[in-house]
């Protein structure tokens, strides 16, 4: 061979080797998608699937990565360390106005209900007016506590929020009697409730189904496959729920790390087949993100949403 052949030969390796490791080399369908969870109803199902190795039989590279409050896991979601998470309608709006590349994949089924201190002899919603209530701000859990008020007939500035980002904080400054009330998401509601917390509401009572699957842009377009393959795993999780919610009731303990006493005090939702929340779900978040001074105005529906993950699952 001559010197000539040699030195290209060794000059293409040195391209080849060189783009391998710049990442121009690299198959990222081989990467897992990394979901970001937080401890609520919504994320059982990507729990159980993980458990039962649905993923896998589905070939969906999976990670989940579990946050204790919404700032943390927006933080990472926003900082590119996580691809999606479970968020809400009032967070991905946030997002989407703030010129991030997200959109919705589809609403999750989860609860979010209103309590009262035990002790406090608070029965109804309206007798909150102008006291605190413990909420994570500019979430759904703000927007479903602000929105059992309002169904009581209190108007917003009756409505007076304390963000307390820890959700187990939150539960338990409710029961000490630090705090009036509190919005908690599921099991922790049904926990707070079962320790003498009295519940005032919840989110499936006002009819809303708040909670999303939020992704990037880039995920969705680059990653479509793989999220069909993590929906239909997640899917056939919560049928195993549905079908028999009983045989879970451990795992709410020993999976989710839960207190014993949520195994037998626990109320579990009915999961939903995936769909796009309704355009009226997002206009009537988006109103009160408007009258709250958050957003400007509404984002459209068709560039919030995204649907092909909806339309290839029903195919």
């Amino acid at each position: 061979m001559s010197v000539q052949r040699v030195l290209s030969f060794v000059l293409l390796l040195f391209l080849f080797t060189s783009l391998l490791f710049a990442g121009g080399g690299r198959d990222t369908s081989e990467e897992p998608l990394k979901i970001g969870l937080l401890p609520d109803a919504d994320s059982l199902p990507f729990l159980v699937a993980r458990e039962e190795g649905l993923f896998s039989e589905a070939q969906a590279g999976i990670e989940l990565v579990m946050f204790q409050n919404p700032v943390e896991r927006d933080a990472a979601f926003q900082a590119g360390q996580i691809d999606g998470l479970i968020a809400d309608t009032i967070g991905s709006m946030l997002l989407f106005t703030g010129g991030m590349d997200v959109q919705i994949a589809s609403i999750t089924s989860g609860r979010y209900g209103l309590a009262a201190a035990p002790g406090s002899g608070v029965t109804h919603p309206r007798e909150l007016a102008g006291k605190e209530i413990g909420v994570s701000s500019n979430t759904v859990i703000e927007y479903v506590a602000s929105s059992l008020l309002t169904e009581a007939g209190l108007s917003l500035a009756d409505f007076n929020p304390l963000a307390v980002p820890r959700i187990p904080v939150r539960m338990e400054l409710l029961l000490n009697g630090k705090l009036p009330a509190a919005c908690l998401p599921e099991p922790l509601y049904s926990l707070a409730v079962a320790k003498g917390a009295l519940p005032l509401g919840d989110s499936n009572a006002l009819g809303m189904d708040p909670g999303v699957m939020l992704f990037s842009g880039k995920i969705l377009r680059e990653r479509f496959d793989d999220l069909v393959k993590m929906y239909q795993a997640y899917w056939q999780a919560c049928l195993n729920v549905n079908d028999n919610p009983d045989a879970y009731r451990d795992f709410l303990v020993d999976g989710m790390g839960f207190p014993p006493v949520i195994r037998e005090s626990f109320s579990f939702v009915e999961y939903v087949y995936p769909r796009l929340p309704e355009k009226q779900e997002i206009d009537d978040a988006a109103e009160w993100m408007i009258q709250r001074g958050m957003i400007e105005k509404a984002p459209a529906y068709g560039d919030l949403c995204f649907s092909g993950v909806v339309d290839e699952l029903e195919k």
